[in-house]
């Protein structure tokens, strides 16, 4: 027995014919798509309704954005540091060094 038609469709009241639409047969809203596998595996190849693959890549985009964010976030914690409660950007540590050899320096001279 097949599963019902999502859709309602009428030529589909028995059930869903899980078949693309060839101009005679299958259904319009029946899509099949090809996507890479993991690294190391094949392909995969996603057959469903337009409907419950609709809700399968709005995941997929949701998982990528969260993935971006997380990449963001990262690099500016990275880039930023927060001093007497201002949030400034980091000093590379080759500035440092020879902000730091100048001072030392400085301070050399004066005596």
């Amino acid at each position: 027995m097949n599963r019902p038609c999502i859709r309602d469709l009428k030529p589909f009241k028995k059930g869903c014919p899980e078949k693309c639409w060839d101009g005679n047969s299958g259904c319009p809203a029946w899509k099949e798509y090809t996507v890479p596998g993991e690294p190391g595996n094949p392909p995969v190849i996603l057959k469903d309704c337009v409907d419950m693959l609709t809700e399968h890549w709005s995941f997929e985009a949701l998982k990528l954005l969260e993935g971006n964010q997380q990449a963001t976030e990262t690099f500016r914690n990275g880039m930023c540091e927060t001093v007497n409660g201002k949030t400034v950007p980091k000093m590379d540590r080759a500035s440092l060094s020879l902000l730091n050899v100048i001072k030392h320096q400085r301070q050399l001279n004066a005596n």
